[in-house]
């Protein structure tokens, strides 16, 4: 009897300890999403601008107003230091909350739509900074996983995005430009869009693991645009996709 008391025991510890690096690795592994973007763009001769990490999922559970109402006002009461906004326009109903950070900022988005009967209700957390620094960039994804954790009690699935310039001066050959970051990244290239003063492309590198379930063979888009004449390049590059306006 001590004997299987002594095995759960061990099964017990040893369940604990994997999700508990579990854990770590999986934020570890975010962190290290935009730092290989960052680092990238840098020896590019790029400049970062702005840079945003966001993640979204539904609510199962919430399926009519009376839940709808629990949930809005739990977000309310748990988490006091937002600054909170309720709207409603035409049948959507939106809770927005703002709170800013030491050198960012975090949004959440809850959302709730009627469709079929039910309610749709969705979160959005986003998270947006114009200062890049490695410190608070792992202030932040510590922060989104662990909220993620405690109201999910899953890893988010973080999407990545960093906007910026190239210096100074345009880039004359875009294709060329958007190719040399997908060497650098190691990247393999899946698909494109040129115009005359924006390229669009999407790869796949190995030195990034988010993927999403449906684009297994693409997990990076590098977005290059020409302000104009004289004016600078500006870059979008997101992990897995770009999640922002570019």
């Amino acid at each position: 009897m001590k004997r299987q008391y002594l095995v759960v025991w061990i099964v017990g510890i040893f369940c604990l300890v994997f999700g508990f690096f579990g854990n770590i690795t999986s934020t570890a592994n975010q962190q290290h999403q935009i730092f290989t973007l960052a680092e990238t763009l840098q020896s590019e001769g790029g400049s970062i601008n702005n840079w945003t990490v966001h993640a979204s999922k539904s609510y199962s559970q919430i399926t009519d107003e009376t839940d709808w109402n629990g949930l809005v006002e739990s977000f309310q009461h748990h988490y006091e230091q937002f600054h909170w906004d309720y709207s409603q326009k035409n049948d959507q109903s939106l809770l927005t909350g703002h709170v800013n950070k030491d050198g960012y900022s975090i949004e959440l988005r809850l959302s709730a739509t009627p469709t079929n009967d039910t309610l749709h209700t969705y979160l959005i957390y986003e998270v947006t900074s114009q200062n890049w620094n490695k410190k608070q960039v792992n202030s932040a994804i510590n922060g989104l996983t662990k909220f993620w954790n405690e109201e999910f009690a899953v890893q988010p699935q973080v999407f990545t995005s960093i906007e910026g310039d190239f210096s100074d001066t345009m880039v004359e050959d875009l294709p060329e430009k958007a190719n040399q970051i997908l060497e650098s990244l190691k990247a393999e290239k899946i698909e494109s869009l040129q115009e005359e003063d924006f390229v669009s492309v999407s790869g796949y590198s190995k030195k990034l693991s988010n993927e999403l379930a449906n684009f297994h063979n693409m997990n990076v888009q590098i977005g290059l645009r020409n302000e104009g004449l004289g004016a600078k390049t500006t870059f979008v590059v997101g992990t897995p996709i770009i999640t922002i306006e570019y």
